[in-house]
């Protein structure tokens, strides 16, 4: 798919000094750009990160063509990020090619900074945001294809992960690129085989291991309650026992039902629950549309049940970037919206 000849005549910014050595240190900045940026966070991609930095150096210090002071250079070369979980690479080679300020990279992975921990449209030099395996390759495609009906010699390079090799959608970019003879589209597969996450932090342990005992598909009651019946998953689990405490003091009972799997799911349960409560609260740190709230509901609608349902959760829409507790405030997803959420439906 790639003619030879198109790399000589397509030179990067810095290629005339572009050696091996030159190269293998600027891979070396990267990764030290990489360990500053998680240093005393606690989360964050590296291990992605360190390993594709070899790339990103040949890419934007010898290869790639770009204007570091006008990014949005109409004949600039592109490239996709497919996996955009390893966005902290990207940042790290964005500011040493002097699109980002070093001064920037710090803020990785911090509340409202525009170095998110996967892609974000709004940040210089980022083509595509991505992160759902299996969407970059065809992303490219387009974006070859344009590039040919606005006649530019422009080059599209896309990174892909090993595991993205197993989604369809990749095989069908790929075949349409050999159909439509896309030459300026190169695609990189990361094949390193490897995964590390740091930690997000310490997880209170919030059922007890004596009483508790997980089970595939089964929902645990861990409040009585026929005034509203929260029904809660994961990290959000520990807020609905808070908030479950709160409205006690109020006089007003809540049941809490934590459901550890979405499938299978627990509709018994929450069938059971609608049964007796006046109104219903779910409760998750996921997007309102397509976990447990459209669980609950298909599950009410399922078996005609009518009964208020308020969903707490990630709104459908781009969020910030930030740590857990700043983006719980932000989205209301902290103990004290699950009381007032609870005490509005009440009302309601």
């Amino acid at each position: 798919m790639i003619r030879p000849e198109k790399f000589k005549e397509m030179s990067g910014p810095n290629s005339a000094s572009a050696t091996t050595g030159s190269l293998q240190q600027r891979a070396k900045c990267l990764r030290r750009h990489m360990l500053t940026m998680v240093k005393g966070k606690g989360q964050g991609y590296l291990g992605q990160g360190l390993g594709i930095a070899d790339v990103l150096a040949v890419l934007y210090f010898r290869e790639m063509r770009y204007d570091p002071a006008n990014p949005n250079w109409p004949d600039r070369d592109r490239f996709l990020l497919s996996t955009g979980h390893y966005s902290i690479a990207l940042w790290a080679a964005l500011a040493e090619a002097g699109i980002l300020g070093m001064e920037e990279l710090p803020t990785y992975g911090a509340d409202g900074s525009r170095l998110e921990m996967s892609t974000l449209d709004s940040t210089p030099g980022v083509e595509i945001i991505d992160g759902s395996p299996g969407q970059g390759l065809g992303q490219g495609v387009g974006m070859a294809l344009g590039l040919r009906l606005e006649q530019r010699d422009s080059r599209v390079f896309v990174e892909l992960s090993d595991g993205e090799l197993q989604e369809g959608s990749t095989w069908e970019a790929a075949m349409a690129a050999s159909h439509f003879k896309l030459d300026s589209l190169v695609a990189i597969v990361d094949g390193n085989q490897i995964y590390m996450r740091l930690l997000r932090g310490r997880v209170p342990v919030v059922l007890d291991p004596a009483n508790y005992r997980f089970e595939l598909g089964r929902a645990a009651w861990l409040r009585q309650g026929r005034d509203v019946g929260i029904i809660s998953t994961g990290l959000m689990t520990e807020r609905a026992l808070d908030a479950s405490e709160a409205l006690a003091q109020e006089g007003i009972r809540a049941a809490v039902l934590h459901v550890p799997t979405l499938k299978p799911f627990d509709r018994e349960a929450v069938c059971e629950l609608a049964g007796s409560a006046r109104t219903l609260v779910s409760v998750e740190n996921h997007v309102v549309t397509g976990g447990l709230g459209t669980m609950v509901a298909d599950t009410l609608v399922a078996h005609r049940i009518s009964k208020p349902l308020f969903k707490i959760g990630i709104p459908d829409k781009f969020i910030e970037c930030g740590s857990v507790p700043f983006l719980q405030a932000k989205y209301g997803l902290l103990s004290q919206d699950i009381v007032a959420t609870n005490k509005k439906a009440l009302d309601g």
